[in-house]
């Protein structure tokens, strides 16, 4: 957290120092938060990254949105994927490719079903 003092990086992360903070280390913005509190605050930092790109989504003319909700709470009952990164992929076979997308295909966003109520988001 900011605090107007010039450190170096070495004394940036050192523990910081209440009574004389220019000596020590800066102040960390979880010094001091419940568990909760970090948790809300996680959640929020999601939600407004959400936001953010959904509305450049909507600038840009696409009706795909991100939502910043643990798929529990989206009311989707499957397993969370994992991020393959650019670099896997890239190493994957042909056929890899192919049986990760065969697996995948059994997602659909929502809207694209009859039994979701008919909503045009798709989840993210």
């Amino acid at each position: 957290m900011p605090d107007g003092f010039t450190r170096s990086p070495a004394q940036t992360f050192a523990r910081f120092n209440p009574v004389s903070p220019w000596r020590g280390g800066c102040r960390k913005t979880s010094g001091g938060r419940t568990a909760m509190q970090l948790r809300d605050d996680l959640i929020a930092m999601r939600k407004l990254a959400a936001d953010i790109q959904n509305a450049h989504l909507a600038k840009h003319g696409h009706s795909v949105r991100v939502d910043h909700r643990s798929l529990r709470d989206q009311g989707i009952s499957r397993a969370p994927e994992h991020h393959l990164g650019p670099g896997r992929i890239r190493s994957m076979s042909p056929q890899e490719k192919e049986d990760y997308v065969r697996r995948r295909e059994g997602w659909q966003p929502r809207g694209a079903g009859a039994s979701d109520g008919g909503s045009s988001e798709a989840r993210l």
